[in-house]
C-alpha cells in the first residue's frame, strides 16, 4: 500500500490537524485505539468529505474501493490516535 502517495498527494489526515479537536484528543488519552476508533470514524469521513476537492482522483479511489479506503482510515487511525495520545492534556 503507498500510504506516503496518499499522505502526500491528500494530506487528508495530517495528524498535526487533530490536536486542535479538544474532544477527539480526551477521546485518544481515555480510550483504548479500539474504543476511539468510533469517534475517529466520523471525523475521519468528515474530513474526507471537506478535502474532496483538493484531490478528486484519492477521493474516488478511498470511497469506491473499500479495502483501499479502509486500509487508509486504519492507517491514519494508528497515527492519529499516537500522536493525540502523546499532546499534553490541556490546562
Amino acid at each position: 500500500m503507498h500510504y506516503q502517495y496518499v499522505y502526500a498527494h491528500f494530506c487528508v489526515f495530517d495528524p498535526c490537524d487533530y490536536p486542535e479537536n479538544e474532544s477527539l484528543s480526551q477521546q485518544a488519552r481515555s480510550n483504548s485505539i479500539q474504543n476511539f476508533k468510533y469517534g475517529f470514524d466520523d471525523i475521519f469521513l468528515t474530513v474526507l468529505i471537506e478535502r474532496m476537492e483538493d484531490n478528486q482522483d484519492i477521493f474516488t479511489k478511498i470511497i469506491d474501493d473499500p479495502e483501499f479506503g479502509d486500509a487508509v482510515k486504519a492507517w491514519m487511525l494508528k497515527k492519529v490516535y499516537d500522536r493525540l495520545k502523546e499532546k499534553p492534556q490541556a490546562s
